[in-house]
């Protein structure tokens, strides 16, 4: 439909057309204030002065005729579709809400034929979007519907018609939908309706939250605050439930067991409140779990998976020496000397051989208490530092088994050489090989004793746990009195000092044995050092350079990337995201400024079968640039994912991915909040099956043409001015105003 009317304008703006009405309104004022002056009306003077005044108004405002054609549009109605992951929960039947609003969409499409639909997903970001593309994109936890009400745009034709909402009413984040009022406020005059996708609660037991820090200190205790909420008719009954810490290579840790019990202020809540505690630092996944329930429709949400940083307040070490040589009396004084470690040290001054002429009760010396520290106390130290001490003279041997499960469980093993150690000391056998970067020899000959000096492999120079090292001395090193003797290293294992003289034993090689290795095994982490003169670093020349603060910085990059300090770490691993089960996943890799080389990135379970999930996945990274890597819908569960550089040690990232998150917490939908909302508003509120009661907005009035054209030509105007200004002084001259 079209509509023509005609109006005057001017191209001169309000405020000038104003004044020059001004202007001809004070023309008629002072025509008649003369007039009184003199006694009498001079009508000819007033109508001849007020028409040339008006003239010359109107030739300077020139006025033109406006014709415009309105047109009625279709009405604009927007749509928000609420696409957090709440929308994956049941409704009826074997149907997801998601699937609900889908076929509210094709309903909304029939039932407002005439209108202009405008489908926009909202959720937890920062700006509305398309559906489809919400619904790929990564996963929304948070469905806020008052941010996305206000960043609704506003059109060229104005406001919309109408708003729909299609969501249950239940906010994912938060205790409560809020104040109807607060949300009308972004659109007071538009009736905003609402299509409830769920109306009537699950059957479901689901864990409603979990209160605990973000960041604990490792072997302290902390608080947990658990509770579970029952709807839809499950029994709230008292029920077991299980926490764990999962590990990778490893089975998973038995942290608390107990029972949720009915909160008397809520008859729809459980409670538990308890204390556990957390040995190894870094990133930690920590596993609720509640007994399974044949009566629960949503099993998923009976468990969650919890990140938890864990943090040292001193670093715990057992350090074990088997004689008193330079080398230990210089490490034993560094680990003394850092306040931050907390130092159990023992270190054999008496062997079973020695003759001491005396009984046991008349000695100081005390047994070395090996049972007690590899059996009782062993889970309580961050590490281990096993230093020229025989395994199998002093007890150490049949804990081997104890000890690789130490370092499959998080734990920290450093082998530092010397004549008793690696070859010679029994390390080649029973079960601690599996733990250790390097394969030891069971050959007579387990030392060399040719001076050298090492080399740093290409991987050393570039290793951040030597880069102090390397700011001090470059790549000059100590000369060594001699190696203990080892095989080539480990598959995943990582050479930063290698020997150039001697090979790996049992190899042809005539150079490259491995003296410092890193490697990563299970949850945990081993250095092999086979050499013992470290120690010059502190006294010898090399010392001397560094003001004896080299040895110092050698053991604290040692220490520090045993214990996955990041600085210590080849790159920064995070996710911009957090993962949901089903929807992909992207872990983000920030390499080292200026590393340009080959990345590969492996995923595994979090289990004792570190099952693996898809291939390697590949990269490259240029001048330190950023690397993506995208896992398609992960299940349900704990991973670590290892990132490894073509020059430099692994590093990796844990994470937890879980069906649904804090958006399943509560699955009971909130249909009272949208009925509240579309009342206040002058909308209605509507199940899915009653959308035909939505009543379709009007039409939207549209210009579509607008033509001006003036209503006489500038002279004119200008020409009857001058005529009635001229006709206006005869007058005045002729009755003797002039």
């Amino acid at each position: 439909m079209t509509i023509f009317g005609q109006q005057f304008s001017s191209d001169l703006g309000g405020t000038w057309a104003a004044l020059v009405a001004l202007l001809v309104l004070g023309t008629f004022v002072l025509l008649g204030a003369e007039g009184r002056r003199r006694g009498r009306v001079p009508w000819a003077h007033i109508v001849t002065g007020a028409l040339g005044a008006l003239a010359l108004a109107l030739a300077v405002l020139r006025p033109s005729l406006v014709r415009q054609g309105v047109q009625s549009a279709p009405a604009r109605v927007v749509v928000l579709v609420d696409a957090s992951e709440r929308m994956n929960l049941p409704a009826t039947g074997s149907s997801r809400r998601a699937d609900v609003q889908d076929r509210a969409l094709e309903d909304l499409a029939r039932v407002f034929p005439s209108a202009r639909l405008e489908v926009l997903a909202y959720g937890d970001h920062a700006n509305l979007e398309e559906l489809e593309v919400a619904r790929k994109g990564p996963p929304q936890i948070g469905n806020e519907l008052g941010p996305a009400l206000e960043k609704i745009p506003r059109g060229e034709s104005g406001p919309p018609g109408a708003i729909v909402v299609l969501t249950d009413g239940r906010v994912s984040r938060g205790s409560s939908f809020g104040r109807a009022e607060d949300y009308v406020a972004a659109w007071p005059e538009v009736p905003i309706h609402s299509v409830r996708v769920a109306d009537e609660p699950l059957r479901d037991r689901s864990i409603a939250s979990v209160r605990m820090p973000d960041v604990v200190v490792a072997h302290e205790p902390f608080h947990v605050d658990l509770d579970v909420r029952c709807s839809g008719g499950v029994p709230c009954q008292a029920g077991p439930f299980q926490v764990r810490e999962l590990l990778q290579g490893a089975p998973p840790i038995e942290l608390y067991q107990g029972r949720v019990e009915p909160d008397p202020k809520d008859a729809s809540m459980l409670k538990a409140s308890f204390d556990i505690t957390l040995d190894r630092s870094g990133p930690r996944i920590v596993e609720i779990a509640l007994a399974s329930d044949a009566s629960d429709v949503v099993k998923d949400n009976d468990r969650r998976l919890l990140p938890v940083g864990v943090r040292r307040d001193r670093l715990r070490i057992m350090y074990v020496a088997g004689r008193a040589t330079y080398d230990v009396r210089a490490l034993r004084t560094f680990l003394k000397s850092d306040r931050s470690i907390d130092l159990v040290g023992f270190m054999i001054l008496r062997t079973a051989l020695d003759d001491v002429m005396a009984p046991p009760s008349e000695l100081a010396l005390i047994p070395f208490p090996v049972d007690e520290l590899f059996s009782e106390h062993l889970p309580s130290f961050d590490a281990v530092v096993l230093q020229d001490i025989d395994a199998e003279e002093y007890g150490i041997r049949v804990h081997f088994s104890g000890l690789r499960d130490y370092v499959l469980r998080g734990g920290g093993l450093v082998l530092v050489g010397g004549p008793e150690s690696f070859g010679a000391g029994g390390y080649a056998e029973g079960g601690l090989a599996r733990v250790l970067p390097v394969q030891i020899p069971t050959g007579k000959k387990s030392f060399d004793l040719k001076p050298f000096v090492p080399r740093y492999t290409r991987v050393g120079r570039e290793a951040p746990m030597l880069g102090a090292l390397r700011e001090m001395l470059g790549e000059r090193l100590p000369e060594m009195a001699g190696a203990n003797l080892v095989g080539a290293a480990a598959p995943s294992a990582y050479v930063l000092w290698e020997h150039p003289g001697l090979g790996p034993a049992g190899s042809s090689e005539k150079s490259g044995m491995p003296l410092l290795t890193l490697g990563d095994f299970g949850d945990g982490r081993s250095v092999a050092l086979a050499v013992d003169a470290t120690h010059k670093l502190r006294f010898g020349p090399e010392g001397a350079l560094s003001g004896g603060r080299a040895h110092g910085a050698l053991w604290e990059g040692i220490l520090g990337w045993l214990m996955r300090d990041p600085r210590y770490e080849a790159a920064r691993i995070y996710a911009p995201w957090p993962c949901i089960s089903g929807r992909p996943f992207r872990i983000e890799v920030q390499p080292l400024p200026g590393v340009t080389e080959q990345v590969t990135m492996q995923v595994s379970e979090l289990s004792a079968t570190e099952r693996a999930v898809g291939a390697i996945r590949e990269g490259e990274t240029r001048d330190g640039s950023l690397v993506s890597f995208v896992i398609p819908g992960p299940k349900p569960g704990g991973y670590a994912s290892t990132v490894r550089f073509s020059s430099g040690p692994a590093s990796r990232f844990v994470f937890a991915c879980e069906a649904g998150g804090d958006a399943w917490a509560d699955t009971r939908p909130d249909p009272g909040a949208l009925k509240a909302l579309s009342s206040a508003s002058g909308g209605v509120s509507v199940a899915p099956s009653e959308i035909d009661r939505l009543p379709e907005p009007s039409g939207t009035k549209v210009i579509t043409e607008r033509t001006e054209s003036p209503v006489l030509p500038d002279a004119a105007w200008a020409g009857a001015a001058c005529f009635f200004l001229a006709l206006h002084w005869i007058v005045r001259r002729r009755d003797g105003y002039l």
